[in-house]
């Protein structure tokens, strides 16, 4: 039987999936359950087996979805992941590409033609599978990037919406950020608007993972 770990801190979702992959494929998986990355992360080096194939919730406690992949990329590089999420936008497929993940689906797909099962199918014969193939696409371009073409996205900013990107490690509200700048919230808001569309982001997460990705700004000490 092929090993599948599955972790999801829904234990009635992971039953549910489990128990349709179970019944499509019968005797073809071993599920080994965990309820989030925090568990994954601890248990799973005790237990005597190596996942062909680790299904990843994004959205959990104590470790989310990122930092578990993370984690298993640097131990475990050629263990394939699959991310189950409702997760969507493009930013944060940017971050499942960088952090390692081998796939992408849909939560809202699981029981559409057995979906699941060929997209898992799919990965264990070693390929890569994302529901949206242009951001897939989008992602790896981003991943592609040289120093010097981060730089020249970087370059394109005028003075003022560098500030706005400096700012963005302030813990501070966009309203706190704009007085600081002597703008009024609104002209903030479409400032920042200016700098995703010139570095092809969507959120200010995103803009702060790549600032600080680059050295603009300094990483946090946890």
């Amino acid at each position: 039987m092929t090993p599948i770990a599955f972790v999801d801190d829904h234990e009635g979702l992971r039953t549910s999936i489990v128990k349709l992959l179970t019944l499509t494929n019968p005797g073809n998986y071993e599920f080994y359950e965990y309820n989030h990355g925090e568990d994954f992360v601890n248990r799973f080096p005790t237990q005597n087996y190596t996942p062909a194939l680790v299904i990843m919730d994004l959205s959990m406690p104590y470790m989310n979805g990122f930092e578990a992949t993370t984690w298993l990329k640097q131990h475990y590089p050629s263990v394939p992941v699959l991310v189950l999420s409702d997760i969507v936008k493009a930013d944060a497929i940017v971050l499942l590409v960088r952090c390692g993940a081998n796939g992408y689906t849909s939560k809202q797909l699981i029981n559409n033609d057995n979906h699941l099962a060929n997209v898992i199918k799919q990965m264990l014969e070693g390929k890569e599978y994302f529901d949206d193939p242009a951001i897939h696409s989008f992602a790896k371009e981003r991943m592609a990037m040289n120093k010097k073409e981060l730089f020249d996205g970087i370059d394109s900013l005028t003075n003022r919406e560098m500030a706005i990107v400096r700012h963005l490690s302030l813990e501070k509200t966009h309203d706190q950020k704009a007085k600081e700048e002597f703008i009024s919230p609104s002209g903030y808001k479409k400032r920042l608007g200016k700098v995703f569309k010139k570095l092809g982001l969507e959120s200010s997460s995103s803009l702060l993972e790549y600032a600080t990705s680059i050295g603009i700004i300094q990483r946090k000490q946890e």
